[in-house]
């Protein structure tokens, strides 16, 4: 059995540079190329969307509350609040969240704006509604590829909504805390970063350790 030690190997290394080098430069170039033409074609193909978000709280009440030790009072009406109102509020929160993605609500929505050019379904999909954490708050954001019609579909589902739910459960209790904003600038893009240097770097890496491979399978 023959043993290779450390100055064997780093002499068949010095033997082979040349082919080392090469298949470097190579990955190299390669890493630059991927940088280039991500840059160029690829970073500038994606389309911009923007999201604009509005919040809303579910409560019984219908005004300023205060509260003592034992109970939470309504300042409008006098009357306390009961705290499985909160709770059921809090359960109340993923099925409102459908209920804002449905067809009813979303063609109110549309014939209330006027959009002729679209649907319930594209709209549907760029809707998205998140409990806050540990809350009786519910932020809703709308996605598209207009900022100006993100905001408007944004402020225009909460009172087509809040009616929806005075139907069914015969409550109300949809409040709006912050109104949505035209966005300035989209979300899903982010600056063109493009790191030449570092692509570079991983794949000359990536083809030194692989030409210094090729070299000793071959010894």
């Amino acid at each position: 059995m023959e043993e290779i030690d450390l100055r064997q190997i780093f002499k068949i290394f010095l033997e082979k540079k040349i082919f080392i080098i090469i298949i470097t430069m190579i990955f190299i170039l390669g890493g630059l190329a991927y940088s280039y033409i991500y840059s160029k074609y690829i970073f500038k193909q994606e389309i911009p969307k923007y999201q604009s978000s509005t919040t809303l709280i579910l409560s019984k009440a219908t005004g300023v509350t205060t509260t003592t030790n034992e109970t939470i009072i309504d300042s409008n009406t006098g009357e306390a609040i009961n705290l499985g109102d909160i709770q059921l509020n809090k359960n109340l929160i993923n099925t409102y969240s459908e209920l804002i993605k449905s067809k009813k609500v979303l063609r109110q929505v549309i014939d209330k704006l006027g959009l002729t050019d679209t649907n319930e379904a594209a709209i549907s999909q760029g809707i998205s509604v998140a409990p806050v954490a540990n809350t009786e708050i519910m932020k809703l954001t709308v996605s598209s590829t207009d900022p100006e019609l993100s905001e408007k579909v944004a402020n225009a589902i909460p009172p087509v909504f809040g009616k929806e739910i005075a139907r069914i459960y015969n409550i109300n209790n949809v409040y709006v805390i912050d109104k949505a904003e035209v966005p300035t600038s989209p979300y899903n893009l982010k600056t063109n970063d493009t790191n030449y240097i570092r692509n570079g770097a991983i794949g000359g890496a990536a083809g030194l350790v692989l030409s210094m491979m090729i070299v000793m399978l071959l010894f």
